[in-house]
C-alpha cells in the first residue's frame, strides 16, 4: 500500500495542536488526512508546523502500543526542529536589514571572507567593485538616519 502524504491543512490534529486518536472512533485511518490511526502534530508555541502519522501495524500489535513512544519522539523532534527553525530565523535577522530586507555589512563580511578563501584555494583572482548608486549617505548626513530610515519626505516627529 502506497504511503499517503498527510493533508495537514485540514487535519484536526494539525489545526488544534492536539493528538488525534482515530481508534477511539473505531476507524482504520484518520478520515481527514487518511494516513494513520494516530495523528500527532509537531508543535511550536501555540501552532503546529508538521504532522506525524502512526499507521496500522502489520506485526499484529495494536498501533496504540506504539502511541506513547510516538508522542514522546514527536515532542523531542518538535523541540529539535523548533530550535533549528529559531536559529535560522535569528541568523537571517543578523544578516538582513529589517527595514529593507537587503543584506547588511555582516553578510558582506562573511561573503568576502568566504570568497577570499575560495579564491586562495583555487588560485583564482578576486575582484570587487562597490558602487554608491543613490548617494544616500548625503541624505543621512543632511537629515539624519531616522529620516533616511523612514524615507524621503516622511516626517519622523
Amino acid at each position: 500500500m502506497k504511503q499517503k502524504t498527510p493533508d495537514s491543512a485540514s487535519c484536526r490534529a494539525f489545526l488544534t495542536g492536539v493528538s488525534e486518536d482515530v481508534t477511539e472512533t473505531k476507524s482504520r485511518v484518520c478520515r481527514v488526512c487518511g494516513c494513520g490511526t494516530h495523528c500527532i502534530p509537531f508543535r511550536e508555541g501555540k501552532g503546529s508546523f508538521g504532522l506525524f502519522c502512526l499507521g496500522r501495524q502489520k506485526n499484529g500489535l495494536p498501533s496504540s502500543f506504539y502511541k506513547g513512544p510516538a508522542v514522546i519522539t514527536t515532542e523531542y523532534l518538535s523541540l529539535g526542529l523548533s530550535n533549528i527553525r529559531l536559529r535560522n530565523r535569528l541568523h537571517e535577522m543578523t544578516i538582513r536589514d529589517p527595514l529593507t530586507g537587503l543584506f547588511n555589512q555582516r553578510y558582506m563580511d562573511d561573503v568576502i571572507n568566504r570568497e577570499i578563501k575560495k579564491a586562495q584555494r583555487s588560485g583564482a583572482r578576486l575582484g570587487m567593485i562597490m558602487v554608491d548608486l543613490d548617494y544616500f549617505k548625503n541624505f543621512n548626513d543632511s537629515y539624519g538616519h531616522d529620516a533616511g530610515d523612514n524615507g524621503p519626505g516622511i516626517d519622523t516627529n
